[in-house]
């Protein structure tokens, strides 16, 4: 059975988790704010880009990370200030 969003593999899930979990920024348990960090990631990081990123250096992938962690977390926080998502960011 697959617990993880529609349009979701396990790869990019397990990158959007990583990236609310790197920001304290959002309940990494939250559903709804796994749905919203995998949307915005496949908004800067298509999933046609994943077999590229498997294939970095160690140093090159925590890099990229980092790098995706900044783009989500900054996604979320301007779509709270909007008014059309940042579930469980705090004010």
């Amino acid at each position: 059975m697959n617990t993880f969003p529609p349009g979701s593999d396990r790869l990019n899930f397990a990158t959007s988790a990583s990236s609310v979990l790197r920001s304290h920024v959002g309940d990494e348990t939250d559903i709804r704010v796994i749905r919203e960090a995998t949307a915005a990631l496949e908004s800067v990081f298509p999933q046609s880009e994943l077999s590229a990123f498997v294939s970095l250096s160690r140093a090159d992938k925590e890099a990229q990370l980092n790098g995706l962690t900044q783009l989500v977390t900054g996604i979320r926080l301007f779509n709270k200030q909007l008014g059309k998502g940042g579930e469980s960011v705090d004010d």
